[in-house]
């Protein structure tokens, strides 16, 4: 989280509070980025900072795991 934080240029004090979720993006394909390639670490997958249909797959694998809904 302190790592998103940084790249979001929020307080890393690795809290997920109000701050930094106001400062989320939504990411989905066509994305690129610094940001895309945290996300692309965090569910293993390669971190080439595009958001692509591998991107995709492996977010979707990660919620679905996660009991999230897999979207």
């Amino acid at each position: 989280i302190k790592q998103l934080q940084e790249l979001l240029g929020v307080a890393a004090d690795g809290v997920t509070g109000p701050e930094t979720l106001s400062k989320c993006p939504v990411l989905h394909t066509g994305c690129s980025g610094d940001i895309v390639k945290w996300l692309q670490y965090v569910v293993r997958t390669n971190a080439d900072g595009s958001f692509g249909v591998g991107t995709k797959i492996a977010v979707q694998n990660w919620q679905a795991a996660h009991g999230l809904k897999a979207d």
